[in-house]
C-alpha cells in the first residue's frame, strides 16, 4: 500500500467518510489496490451512513451497471442517484 494509501486508510478507519469513499473508488477502480467491487460497495456504504453525498453517487453508478461480482440493480440504483441528489 502506497503512503497515500495508508494515510487514507488510516481516516477510513477512523469513519472518515470522505476517506472511506476514496478507498471504495480506489477497490472499484483496482488503483493502488486489487480491484473488489464487492468491497467497493461495502465501503460506499460506509461512507454514505458518514454523510459522504458522493458515495451515494457512486453506489448508483455500481448498481446501474452492475459487474462480475454485483448485480445490477436499476431500482437501487434509481433510490441511490435520488439520494446523491437530495443530498447534493
Amino acid at each position: 500500500m502506497t503512503g497515500a494509501l495508508a494515510v487514507i486508510s488510516e481516516a477510513a478507519e477512523a469513519g472518515n467518510g470522505m476517506a472511506l469513499n476514496i478507498l471504495g473508488a480506489a477497490n472499484d477502480e483496482g488503483c493502488g489496490v486489487q480491484k473488489v467491487t464487492f468491497k467497493a460497495v461495502d465501503l460506499f456504504e460506509q461512507a454514505a451512513k458518514a454523510g459522504e453525498v458522493r458515495a451515494y453517487y457512486n453506489l448508483g453508478s455500481i448498481f446501474a451497471l452492475g459487474s462480475s461480482e454485483v448485480a445490477m440493480d436499476r431500482k437501487r440504483a434509481g433510490l441511490e442517484f435520488k439520494a446523491a441528489a437530495g443530498l447534493g
